[in-house]
């Protein structure tokens, strides 16, 4: 398992926003899931923009990682 810093952009009724989040996951695709889960979930309000996911550096982990 690896750490990934995931950012997600969704847009509301209100204009549109990002949301950062360091996930510990197996691949990018999986930690892309868990953050898009966690940030967009089954709100009707929300929708999916763009995803940009990258390896975390040690600062992203000192700051504290969101556990599935």
């Amino acid at each position: 398992m690896a750490y990934y810093h995931v950012e997600i952009g969704y847009k509301t009724k209100r204009g549109v926003a990002a949301l950062g989040m360091t996930v510990k996951a197996f691949n990018d695709e999986e930690a892309e899931e868990i953050a898009r889960e966690r940030a967009i979930g089954k709100s009707k309000v929300r929708k999916w923009c763009y995803s940009e996911v990258r390896e975390a550096t040690e600062s992203d982990i000192r700051l504290g990682v969101v556990n599935a």
